[in-house]
Order: C-alpha cells, then structure tokens, then sequence
C-alpha cells in the first residue's frame, strides 16, 4: 500500500525559501489555507488518502539490492551524486548504482506528530535542518527540500531533519468534552425542574479550529538486525523530537505564548510513521506503522473500599497538622509524574532535589524534637549551615551508616545525580536528559530506602520520628513491629499530648529562627 504524503509541492506556488546558518524555510500554502481544501480544489490526492496497491504507474517496482551485489560507494569516477530531497517530494529517478550504495543500508522515516496544541505555521510551510550526526553514507549528497531548490547547508555527510506542517480543519471534529460529566452528575441529583434546561446560557470554551499536524522526516540505518534497527528507528524519532521541541520554544519565546513545551509524553501515545528508500520515488512500505511512545494516559483505577477511604482522610489530616513527611512524599510523586506523565526532565530534576529537602529538614527537625532540643539554638547551630554540611555532619551521629557524599553511597548517589545536576539545571541552563532525570529519581529512592532503614535501626532511640515515618505498616513491612517500639506504640504513645500539633509549634518556632 502507497500512501501519497506530498502532493502539495505541485499545487501552489512558492513565496520564499530562505536559507540560514541553522536551517531552510520554504515557505508554501496560501494564506494559510486549511487541509484538506487546497487539496480539494485541485482535485488531487490528500495527505491522507491512500493510492491504489502496488507500484504507481510508469515506475519501476522497488528492488532492495542485496549486501552482496550492493556497489562500493559513489567515487571520483562514478556518475555525479543525485540529490537526497527531504522526504517530502519526490527528487528525479537517480542513478541506480548510487541507489544501491545507499539506500541498501539507509531509509527516510516519515513521523506524523499532531501537536497537544496549534503551532500556527502556514500550512504547507517546511523548516528542514543539519544537525551535528554524521553518517558517511550521505557525503557528496546535498541534501535539497525541493528539486532544484536551495540546499541545507553543510549538510554533506549530515544527518538532516525536516518538518513540513499541516493545518487541518477541526471545525467538525468533537471537541473536549465539557461539563457533560457534571450534568450527568446534576441529573441524578437535583430535582428535574432545576435541571431541564441546564444548557441554556452555558457556553464552553472556544477550542481552536485547527489542528497541527507535522509531517518529521529523517534518515536511519536499516538493517536485518531487528533490535539494532528497532534502536536507529527509536534515535530517529529522539532527533526529531528533539529538533521539533527547538522550534516550539523558539515560537513560545518569540510570542511569549504560554504553550506547553513540546514532550513526548503530550503527544499521542503511539503515532503513524512510514520509511522508504532515500533515493527512490516509489520505494515506500507496503503499509503504516505505529510507534509507541508512551503509556501516560490517565487511567480510572479500581474504586476505594472504606478502609482505604478511611486513610485518606488520615493522611488529609497529617498534613494539614504539619506532618513534614506527607509533604516530602508529595514532592516525591510530583518529581515522578513531573518525567512519566509531563517529559518534563529538568522540573523532575528540580523537584527532587526539592523532595530530598523537605525530607533531610524534616527529618532533623523531628529527632531535634524528640531529643528536646530549644528551637531557637537548634537554628543557630544546626541550619546555618549550607545542606551539604548537614548531610555529613548531623545525621551519621544520630543514625549510624554511611552519610559521606563522596564515593558510592546513598548520599552520594544523591550529590552526583540530583544535587549537582539540579545546580546546573538552575544555574548553567542545563538541559537534562530523560535518562538523567531517572537517574535522579533512582538515587532519590535510595536515599529513601536508606533513611528509613536507619531509622529502623535506631528505632529505640526515635520512637516518635520512626513512627511519624514510617508508622506501623512500615515497621511491619521491615519485620520490625516488635519489641519496644510495638510496646510503647500500643500503651504509651495514645496518652501522650499530639506529637504534631507539639511538633508544629517547636518547628514554627524553629523557622522563625532562621
């Protein structure tokens, strides 16, 4: 099965292509017209309409040369290089000794990414660019968005990426719903006079009338390795992703728009994506496939039982009593979700250095506490230090183990992998890569572990903070509900005055101090 995906390069005529140090716009369409009506009106295939099966006719059909019969590489003496378009068009039948020596080996990928919001680009408009990747089968290849027109510059040898961007019409597509939930709600609620005519008056909101679709096209490696052509094909879409979030910042920063930044995790979880051979017209897959990004969809889970219920309203009222622990297992979840629901890598980053905060505060405060420390000495002499000196200096004392942030141990883990990182996210305009975000929240769960397991340890000494932390299903899970802390948690600790509401007044105090 074919799929014609540029029809419009024949259809209407080009403003401009201007030509830079980063990039190539061509600049189509008119006025901004919607798909499919520049379309229509020709009467040519749309982007999405598929041609019949098979080879189109006047071409030959597609042959992939075998490794063995493929030619060595263009030389001195060989024809002269034919150009490479961009994926969108399709550039005059090349020389076939050329075709073997590249396509054998490299393909074009064609991603289709429609946008969580309109990026108003005119459609038809391609920004195509070079980036720093080399691949040596591309050299003495220009590399050319349309015949005959203006080549990417440098791109010899260069891995290239082009967008061509499409605005569809979504003025008869379904909208969000709105409101609709509530009014099935109100429905089983009030009485039906009240709820008769509850749309009238009721406007919702003016939702765009065009969607932006973007046609993502680069070059990869394929091969009869699977996985390792399974991974060219996953950098392919990193490239593009990565190039395609560029250009929406750039028109966020220019317009001061307050468009979400472009994440993997807002796009669609799994997209169309289509190759063909990198010379050839006609050297298109039999079929579309998709690629799946992620699984960050939100998902009704089971409905709570009472039990369940019952605790909610316990944690509800832990924090709003103080408790500092429920406020660091909240940063915890928003450092998490920051990365798997939002790709938002250096919020990650930042939030957990926020949560390890909250965590090491807290947690000397409330052993502070439980030692009867005064408040106003206790910050004096322990918080007018930077953290990183609290980490070494305050805690190894109290709980025993390794608090060094040098070498391998947990706080070590943390001062290379959130710590610093988190300093030049904030500082250097660091940009931090998914890969390290995870990392982040990695050494975050094993300082987590870590000083819950020293904690356990001293847990005579701590009886209030370890039960303040971890409480008994913590200590349970630890096999260690037993022996005086189970005593003193059965008998003593109901009779004595609220340890939060005590805890929040020294802390408030505390605070005040700093």
């Amino acid at each position: 099965m074919h799929t014609d995906i540029n029809p419009m390069y024949t259809l209407v005529p080009l403003r401009f292509t201007e030509v830079c140090r980063l990039a190539v716009l061509t600049y189509w369409g008119d006025d901004g017209a919607l798909l499919p009506d520049p379309l229509a009106e020709k009467g040519r295939p749309g982007l999405w309409e598929r041609s019949p099966p098979g080879r189109r006719p006047g071409l030959p059909p597609t042959r992939r040369p075998s490794p063995s019969s493929a030619p060595s590489p263009a030389t001195a003496s060989s024809p002269p290089p034919q150009a490479v378009d961009a994926g969108h068009c399709a550039p005059p039948r090349p020389q076939c000794d050329i075709i073997s020596a590249v396509s054998n080996e490299l393909r074009l990928v064609v991603f289709f990414l429609e946008l969580p919001e309109p990026l108003p680009i005119v459609s038809g408009t391609t920004i195509s660019m070079v980036t720093d990747e080399h691949l040596p089968e591309l050299e003495g290849l220009p590399v050319r968005v349309v015949p005959g027109g203006a080549a990417l510059p440098d791109a010899s040898g260069n891995v290239f990426v082009s967008f061509r961007f499409w605005q569809v019409d979504a003025s008869h597509l379904t909208p969000p719903p709105y409101l609709e939930a509530t009014f099935e709600a109100v429905r089983r609620i009030l009485p039906p006079h009240l709820h008769a005519r509850e749309g009238t008056g009721r406007r919702g909101p003016q939702f765009a009338s065009y969607r932006t679709v973007v046609q993502a096209v680069t070059p990869f490696r394929w091969g009869p390795d699977k996985d390792k052509s399974q991974d060219e094909l996953t950098a392919a879409f990193d490239r593009c992703e990565s190039k395609l979030a560029e250009l929406v910042d750039a028109y966020r920063s220019f317009k001061r728009s307050p468009m979400q930044p472009l994440r993997r995790e807002l796009l669609p979880p799994a997209v169309p994506f289509v190759t063909r051979d990198i010379l050839r017209e006609d050297g298109w897959d039999d079929h579309i496939s998709y690629f799946l990004l992620h699984l960050s969809v939100p998902v009704g889970e089971k409905l709570l039982d009472l039990a369940q219920t019952q605790k909610v309203l316990l944690t509800q009222s832990l924090r709003i009593r103080g408790s500092p622990f429920v406020i660091y297992s909240l940063r915890s979840i928003e450092a998490s979700s920051a990365l798997s629901r939002y790709g938002n890598a250096a919020d990650s980053v930042i939030r957990a250095q926020m949560s390890f905060e909250v965590l090491m505060d807290g947690l000397l405060a409330c052993m502070l506490w439980e030692e009867g420390a005064d408040p106003i000495d206790a910050a004096q002499r322990f918080f007018v230090e930077g953290l990183t000196k609290r980490v070494r200096t305050h805690y190894a004392p109290r709980l025993g183990g390794n608090w060094s942030t040098e070498g391998e141990g947990p706080m070590a883990q943390w001062s290379e992998n959130v710590h610093r990182l988190r300093g030049r996210v904030v500082h250097a305009n660091y940009v931090p890569s998914r890969a390290e975000a995870r990392r982040a929240l990695d050494a975050m769960e094993v300082v987590d572990s870590f000083v819950r397991e020293r904690l356990v340890a001293r847990r005579a000494k701590y009886k209030r903070t370890t039960l303040m932390l971890l409480g008994r299903p913590g200590l349970e899970k630890r096999g260690a509900w037993s022996g005086q802390i189970r005593r003193f948690a059965e008998t003593r600790a109901g009779s004595e005055p609220d340890w939060l509401a005590s805890f929040s007044e020294w802390r408030n105090r505390l605070n005040g101090a700093r």
